[in-house]
């Protein structure tokens, strides 16, 4: 969705208010362990500052991820800042690290939200801190309970030095 900010651009007003809600679809880009249950809501203010303009606010809504140790579905709740710079062309010098492309006075609230999101799911999603993930000899959920394999686990570096103790 595009948001006209040319009364801020202009100096009519301090500042601008709004809400918009989507649906986002494409989550690609936040690899296959991320379903996005709920629309995703971005509540922000664009502000003129010195001549320069902001936005502050914050991305909201409602995932489904895939832990990485024991791959279990499991809902989280997402609220983020967005908190950047916005500019007129690529040629302006930024001040900040987050910074978002003004277009023909409009700014582009899905790609404000997909860049928030992108940015704060961590590389490897847990459900929990502690989980133990999966075994890897016969695969029970070490959380839940645990299991009797027996697991060698050799430093790879190493391995040749047990293969010179079983010759003996």
């Amino acid at each position: 969705m595009k948001i006209n900010i040319k009364e801020v651009i202009s100096g009519q007003k301090s500042s601008i208010n709004f809400e918009t809600i989507e649906q986002v679809t494409d989550t690609h880009s936040f690899g296959g362990e991320v379903t996005l249950i709920t629309p995703i809501t971005l509540k922000a203010e664009v502000i003129k500052i010195d001549h320069k303009l902001f936005i502050n606010g914050s991305v909201e809504g409602i995932a489904e991820f895939t832990c990485a140790r024991c791959l279990k579905r499991f809902q989280k709740e997402i609220k983020e800042k967005v908190y950047g710079q916005l500019i007129m062309d690529e040629d302006e010098e930024e001040e900040m690290d987050e910074f978002y492309q003004i277009e023909e006075d409009t700014i582009d609230t899905s790609e404000i939200m997909h860049d928030v999101l992108v940015t704060s799911f961590p590389m490897k999603i847990l459900c929990d801190e502690n989980c133990k993930g999966l075994c890897s000899v016969c695969g029970k959920d070490l959380s839940v309970d645990e299991c009797n394999c027996n697991i060698e686990e050799i430093d790879p570096r190493l391995a040749k030095l047990k293969d010179l103790l079983q010759q003996d």
